[in-house]
């Protein structure tokens, strides 16, 4: 009946409010904790972010698997929040409230205004509802009656930014970086010098050393 889709829903609208989920992957996601033990630290985030909510997706299904000492567990922590605490219940169930286990239903106290219940729609409001979908596809945005014209939006005009400074080299930063270059340059000749020995037969500035013996000796000591 899209009760996750109403949840979400729900959440979007608290986004400013921390939620603390209690589905079966959280509680039960660590192995090295108990199911009990997850379940007071998680009431203990739950009571450090004021206000906050306990969200429980499929809340019917969520307490038919846990043990049932996580669930006294559960329903004492419950039982401990005071009414003055701002900490929202927030359960989600796939089934009829009347068959909801009691001790469920308990926990959301005895007024009705706790409980939503959402009914299968009729024949008449799916019609309705479609109806009104469809015709809607044959109208162009402006024929709407909440369509307004959007103004464009005009962006300031900035002034240019100042080029930065020229960058002073100091001597240490020139040396480094003529070693670079020099490195650099002895890498590629290596790299090409299958392609080198056929060039050297038709122009002389390739028949130049692969490395220069006096930068490899640089090479040798810079490190």
């Amino acid at each position: 009946m899209g009760q996750q889709y109403l949840g979400a829903a729900i959440l979007h609208h608290l986004e400013k409010t921390h939620v603390q989920p209690f589905d079966l992957a959280t509680l039960m996601g660590d192995s090295a904790r108990t199911p009990e033990s997850a379940l007071v630290q998680l009431f203990v985030e739950v009571k450090r972010h004021k206000p906050s909510v306990i969200y429980l997706p499929n809340m019917d299904l969520w307490f038919r698997t846990i043990s049932d000492a996580a669930r006294e567990t559960f329903i004492t922590l419950i039982r401990g929040i005071t009414p003055s605490d701002p900490i929202l219940l927030l359960g989600l169930v796939e089934a009829p409230l009347a068959q909801v286990d009691p001790d469920l239903r308990s926990m959301f106290g005895y007024s009705l205004q706790n409980r939503v219940e959402v009914a299968s729609p009729s024949h008449e409001s799916r019609y309705a509802y479609f109806k009104n979908a469809l015709s809607n596809l044959d109208k162009a945005p402006s024929d709407f009656p909440d369509a307004v014209k959007k103004r464009k939006r005009v962006l300031e005009v900035l002034e240019k930014a100042p080029p930065p400074p020229p960058k002073i080299w100091t001597k240490a930063e020139l040396q480094e970086q003529t070693l670079k270059d020099r490195q650099t340059q002895n890498a590629v000749k290596i790299k090409l010098s299958g392609l080198m020995d056929l060039l050297k037969k038709r122009y002389q500035r390739f028949r130049k050393p692969i490395i220069v013996h006096s930068i490899s000796g640089a090479l040798l000591t810079s490190g």
